[in-house]
């Protein structure tokens, strides 16, 4: 079990069992415009500490549990929901919530199996039209 923090978050992560996880079940990413202009964001769009955080945990950030492009922010931007899953326990929740307009984030689930809820508003990166 590994402590992390995320974004306020306290939590308590067995990391192995949250690898594990990630090996032997499948992702609701697939091949289309939406699935693929996500993935190309990830590296450059999203917080640091927040992909930090899923790979210290044993998340691989290309592979949320479920990914929905939700609406056209602007001409070019576009806001994806989606969440990660992993093992584990809350310890403390963030005393306050700070917005942010790009990227928010909540933690559901009962533990063990708890889930990041996340919301990003990213830019349309292919070339292609969604």
């Amino acid at each position: 079990m590994k402590q992390i923090n995320l974004s306020g978050w306290e939590l308590q992560v067995d990391t192995e069992a949250t690898a594990s996880y990630y090996e032997t079940s499948p992702t609701d990413i697939c091949d289309c415009a939406y699935c693929r202009n996500f993935l190309a964001t990830i590296p450059e769009h999203f917080p640091k500490k927040f992909l930090e955080a899923l790979e210290e945990m044993g998340i691989d950030p290309c592979k949320p549990f479920h990914i929905s492009e939700v609406y056209r922010a602007k001409e070019h931007d576009h806001q994806y929901v989606g969440n990660y899953d992993f093992v584990g326990t809350v310890i403390r929740s963030p005393r306050e919530y700070e917005p942010n307009r790009n990227f928010g984030l909540d933690i559901l689930g009962k533990s063990p199996k708890l889930n990041i809820q996340f919301s990003v508003i990213v830019p349309w990166l292919l070339d292609e039209e969604p």
